[in-house]
């Protein structure tokens, strides 16, 4: 009956844990959802802010030692070189790509010049070709597709017809109006970086006071791994742009060797399809199937052929590729990372697809260091291992003993 209650007693404290540690969990979900959801872009200035703030520290206080001075003066020099450095790069890369830009527009103008033409080459190529069918399903089926060519031609009307553009101006109009909003929260940023860059270690010390000294520990951990998890997002990304601006910029050599593509715009060209890949919701099928289609349309069937190949092998090493590069950087699963990569888009858009992993990778963070008893892991089963084995060692003991004693008998 003693057992039974012992027994009882145990099974009620592990659902008691269980409890705690699920609420707790609920606890962690539900504030990372309120701030991915709605506080993560206010607060953004100041957690570029205390990024680099944070960065800044063995620079300024290098130049502390070494120049006998305050941190003040290296810390605002050094914000203001950083910033000049990154507007100087931002401004010298928008100048180059707006230039090739519009060098590239007025050679889409030139090409798209001949798509009425071409359209009434293919208007007569489907007539001979359609001939087969019976007279009243050729009939339907020309004129639909007469329609359609005759609709395409009136919105050519011997050039590009512009207004296809009116939903992305109207885009680029809305993010203009947030210029006001940006140029203000970069201020911010940079005021406060400067202020976090000289009172870093005070405002370091002032946090570590309001923890409990036994917590103290996890929280550093904690640090460490959100710091650390977010460089090895940053990494991962970095090397699929990489990745992708290498696969195409091989490709579009390939297709300019064999004579089927201009070299011109190749560089500029496989720079902003790769930067559009990282966006999931576009991806480089948003620019490679339609010039692929035009180029089929308009005759140029190796180079529509081409980029059809080059899209498809791009698109296959991205989906085995990307799921297995961050999943090594963050150290999880592949399928665990791709499943929150899809979730963090689904929930939180674009920021998500980044977040969610590293959001991840600290839950398993503080289950391993034990923080969090959400699942069993390798050391909890080490640990019963063990205790089962003390258990079983008195009776594994006497057992060889009392077996051999009969034998000697």
């Amino acid at each position: 009956m003693e057992n039974g209650r012992i027994k009882s007693g145990r099974r009620v404290e592990r659902r008691r844990a269980f409890l705690i540690n699920f609420a707790f969990f609920a606890l962690i979900v539900a504030l990372g959802y309120i701030f991915l959801k709605y506080l993560f872009w206010p607060v953004f200035p100041f957690l570029l802010a205390l990024f680099f703030g944070r960065l800044f520290q063995r620079p300024v206080g290098f130049a502390q030692r070494k120049l006998k001075i305050g941190r003040g003066f290296p810390s605002v020099l050094l914000v203001l070189a950083v910033l000049f450095i990154i507007i100087g790069l931002m401004i010298l890369l928008g100048a180059t790509i707006f230039s090739q830009l519009r060098s590239f527009v007025g050679y889409l103008d030139e090409r798209f010049s001949s798509l009425p033409q071409m359209i009434e080459s293919l208007k007569a190529y489907l007539d001979s070709a359609l001939g087969f069918l019976p007279d009243s399903i050729e009939d339907a089926a020309l004129g639909s597709i007469n329609r359609f060519l005759d609709n395409l031609i009136a919105g050519t009307g011997g050039g590009i017809d512009w207004s296809i553009l009116s939903g992305p101006i109207q885009v680029t109009f809305n993010a203009a109006k947030q210029v006001p909003g940006a140029v203000l929260a970069i201020v911010v940023s940079c005021v406060c970086c400067v202020f976090i860059t000289i009172d870093y270690p005070r405002i370091r010390r002032f946090i570590y006071r309001q923890i409990p000294p036994e917590k103290r520990e996890v929280f550093a951990q904690t640090k460490r791994t959100v710091f650390s998890s977010f460089k090895k997002v940053a990494k991962a990304y970095l090397l699929l742009l990489c990745i992708t601006f290498l696969e195409l910029l091989i490709g579009f050599k390939i297709l300019s060797a064999i004579g089927v593509l201009s070299d011109t715009y190749i560089i500029i060209i496989a720079l902003a399809i790769a930067v559009i890949d990282i966006i999931p919701v576009l991806g480089t099928g948003t620019v490679l199937i339609p010039w692929a289609l035009y180029s089929l349309i308009a005759g140029h069937t190796g180079l529509g052929i081409g980029l059809a190949v080059i899209y498809a092998l791009i698109t296959v090493l991205r989906q085995y590729i990307e799921p297995k590069l961050v999943s090594v950087q963050l150290g999880l699963p592949p399928f665990i990372t791709l499943i929150a990569m899809f979730f963090g888009l689904q929930l939180f858009g674009f920021i998500g697809l980044f977040l969610m992993p590293m959001l991840i990778m600290l839950i398993k963070m503080l289950s391993d260091n034990g923080t969090l008893h959400l699942w069993r892991t390798e050391r909890d089963e080490q640990e019963y291992a063990g205790a089962q084995g003390q258990k079983a060692s008195p009776a594994d003991s006497a057992a060889p003993g009392a077996s051999g004693s009969g034998e000697r008998v």
